[in-house]
């Protein structure tokens, strides 16, 4: 895991030199950058036969459309009061989807944008799913959720017939979420998540439904992990007390 720790700190340094903006840095909040997400990244793309700067390349690409689409979902305060930095948070990131685009078409790496587009859209039609379907079942809210999480790095599998256990991936993806939110939510009473949940479990239930299916994913990913690459972060997901 110390490789890929010291992977994940160069690519972090990477990609916060290329969200670097004055006017944004002094304007919004600063841009998080999930690590264990990253680490997932750096695993898998270590395991293609790419060359290794391209690692990095490919990562800090991923990364910034998971920002990009991070920072779009901060837009939701309606009062006028907020409205100019609603502005600034969509000139944010609409200002990271275009250096995606621009890391990409200066490796003319055209196909990969269409992929990548692809798999954008794809995840915006699952969040309106999520957000806007109140028909959906707990299990079919859960399903929508891992592909959200997971999709950009499956679209980037298929783009190089890069063959692994999408399953164990994508659930690694969901915990990672999942307990985050949990965390939060024991913490600060809300989460997220927690407008979607209480469409779909009583208020009172949402954290109880959470940490029993937090242990049914982990149990199935624990049974299943033949990797031994992805333990460590399956263990970073859940840190020793």
């Amino acid at each position: 895991m110390l490789h890929i720790q010291e992977m994940v700190s160069e690519t972090r340094a990477l990609l916060y030199k290329e969200v670097n903006h004055s006017f944004l840095n002094a304007n919004i909040d600063e841009v998080e950058i999930d690590d264990i997400e990253l680490a997932i990244v750096q695993t898998v793309l270590q395991q293609m036969t790419i060359p290794q700067e391209k690692v990095h390349h490919y990562a800090v690409t991923l990364m910034l459309i998971q920002v990009a689409l991070d920072t779009h979902e901060k837009v939701v305060d309606k009062s006028d009061e907020a409205r100019l930095n609603r502005q600034l948070t969509v000139l944010a990131g609409d200002y990271y989807s275009g250096l995606y685009y621009y890391l990409l078409a200066k490796e003319k790496d055209i196909s990969l944008i269409r992929s990548l587009a692809e798999g954008i859209s794809e995840i915006n039609e699952h969040k309106i799913r999520v957000h806007t379907n109140h028909e959906l079942t707990y299990d079919e809210w859960l399903s929508s959720i891992e592909l959200i999480e997971s999709m950009l790095l499956q679209k980037l599998c298929i783009h190089f017939d890069f063959v692994t256990n999408g399953t164990e991936i994508s659930k690694l993806f969901l915990l990672n979420r999942l307990q985050k939110e949990y965390v939060h939510m024991k913490e600060n009473g809300t989460s997220s998540l927690h407008g979607q949940l209480s469409e779909l479990v009583e208020a009172s239930s949402i954290i109880h439904m959470l940490s029993e299916t937090i242990q049914r994913e982990r149990e199935l990913v624990e049974k299943s992990l033949q990797d031994e690459d992805y333990m460590p972060i399956l263990a970073a997901i859940f840190p020793a007390k």
